[in-house]
């Protein structure tokens, strides 16, 4: 974490003093690990604490490889509709193009502005 705000939290009975630039995003980050963790050790009766941590990171590391998957593919269908949505303004616009005024159809010249 990067150097900045202190903050306290508490995972899993156990206090951190950490830091950060955001202190409440810490807090955010903090309070899902120890839910995570309270949920395995609940259904997990007995597990050793380590082996709860581990398997409660490996659950965490999957929610955020679904996440970055699902992100990944709208990234890619945003990408396939800005394409499409350039092919169609340019196809209004040369549609277009012989209606307009003259001084409308060339782009101004960057020199003049």
């Amino acid at each position: 974490m990067a150097s900045g705000n202190r903050v306290t939290v508490v995972i899993h009975g156990r206090t951190y003093h950490l830091s950060g630039s955001d202190p409440e995003h810490t807090r955010r980050m903090a309070r899902t690990v120890d839910e995570t963790l309270s949920r395995f050790s609940a259904a997990m009766p007995g597990v050793e604490p380590y082996q709860i941590a581990i398997l409660a990171a490996l659950h965490l590391a999957d929610e955020l490889s679904n996440e970055k998957d699902a992100f990944e593919e709208y990234r890619a269908q945003a990408g396939g509709w800005a394409a499409r949505m350039a092919r169609v303004v340019e196809g209004a616009m040369a549609e277009a193009q012989p209606a307009l005024p003259e001084e409308l159809s060339d782009p101004p010249d960057e020199a003049t502005g």
